[in-house]
């Protein structure tokens, strides 16, 4: 971890143009890049066939669902085939989100030296505590500050036995980076102390040797295992602003990337038009809906040729098969027949057959009580 900051310390020193523009623009612009490199690297490092094999057979099952709905077998394979393929695009996100983890990580703790925190102005205060290693029930050591002009008004040494702490209580006199030299048994340390205007590279803490505290301040070389000093601490005013602020600029940082990294390219990804006026996304996107519609229709094919096997399983021999009904559609209305009377010169139009299309039976001819082959007199 420690040569990962020190590399990371030589590549941070490209952000100093954060020194010399608006904290909302020089954190709107870093997030941009981030976001499209982070697309770039996603690219690169994730397996695009399988991912574009996932995103069609979650269209099709999207398509199946919305075309054959009223197929409740297909409907809840498909359903099934939509979470299936949600988890395989998570399983594939996890190779480029573990290697872009690293970079990222560096890069943020690089810019919390900008924005977490603001340096000291001249005149103002601050609280350094010097955290001794050893055990709680160990005797602590003696500790110093030695004179400097960056700062005045000294007051301490404080000692707090209990958390085993060293504290001092200093005013700023001096804008610029300065070096604070402490004497612990006798042994000199050093913490950086910044004074200034506008945007510094600000270390909150030098921190003990531990991953994570070596990751989050990167600034200064950490504490060696066996040191008397676990780390030293340095109380710098938060930064207010709500794009650049103490903890705000996490935030921004996060939602401007995100945005750039699925917006921009799209935007500048040049795409010729064909003759119809069609660009061709658009025609990509046709061409993967007729691939969904195709898959969708050769599961659906799949789901139904299996509900027949299975109903012909279910079936016993020598019964009857029931199938539904099939009957003709009666039409929406009665058919009108034209017909011209000569003699009186008059045309007209008259139903035919109406009494059959509204399905009114025939008159019978006989009594209801006579039997079929009984003839049966009229009047």
């Amino acid at each position: 971890m420690v040569w990962l900051n020190a590399a990371a310390n030589a590549l941070g020193q490209t952000l100093g143009f954060i020194g010399f523009m608006p904290g909302w623009l020089s954190a709107t612009l870093i997030a941009v890049v981030s976001g499209i490199a982070m697309i770039v690297a996603f690219k690169w490092t994730s397996n695009q066939k399988a991912i574009k094999r996932a995103r069609q057979d979650i269209r099709a099952s999207l398509l199946t669902v919305k075309l054959f709905h009223d197929n409740m077998r297909a409907g809840f394979r498909a359903q099934s085939r939509v979470l299936l393929g949600a988890m395989r695009l998570l399983v594939f996100a996890l190779v480029p989100i573990l290697a872009m983890l690293a970079p990222m990580s560096l890069l943020l703790g690089q810019l919390a030296l900008w924005y977490q925190a603001r340096p000291l102005r001249i005149g103002e205060e601050a609280v350094i505590v010097l955290k001794l290693g050893g055990d709680a029930g160990a005797p602590m050591p003696t500790a110093t500050l030695d004179p400097t002009n960056a700062i005045a008004d000294v007051h301490g040494p404080i000692r707090i036995a209990a958390q085993r702490e060293v504290c001092w209580n200093v005013r700023a006199r001096e804008d610029g980076l300065h070096r604070l030299v402490f004497r612990v048994g006798g042994y000199p340390v050093e913490k950086e102390l910044a004074v200034g205007d506008g945007f510094m590279r600000v270390s909150l803490r030098r921190p003990d040797w531990h991953w994570s505290d070596a990751l989050f301040h990167p600034r200064e070389a950490p504490f060696d295992p066996g040191s008397a000093v676990r780390c030293i601490d340095v109380a710098y005013p938060p930064r207010s602003s709500w794009t650049s602020g103490t903890d705000y600029w996490l935030y921004y940082w996060f939602a401007v990337s995100l945005l750039a990294g699925f917006l921009l390219p799209r935007l500048f990804q040049g795409q010729p038009l064909d003759v119809g006026g069609r660009c061709a996304g658009a025609r990509q996107a046709g061409n993967n809906d007729d691939l969904g519609l195709h898959i969708a229709l050769r599961r659906l094919k799949v789901d139904l040729e299996k509900a027949a096997a299975t109903k012909t399983r279910e079936q016993r021999n020598g019964e009857p098969v029931i199938e539904p009904i099939v009957r003709a559609a009666r039409p929406r209305r009665a058919r009108r027949v034209g017909h011209v009377d000569a003699p009186h010169r008059r045309a007209g139009v008259e139903r035919g057959l109406a009494r059959m299309e509204q399905g009114v039976g025939p008159v019978p001819i006989g009594t209801a009580e006579a039997d079929a082959h009984e003839a049966v007199a009229d009047g």
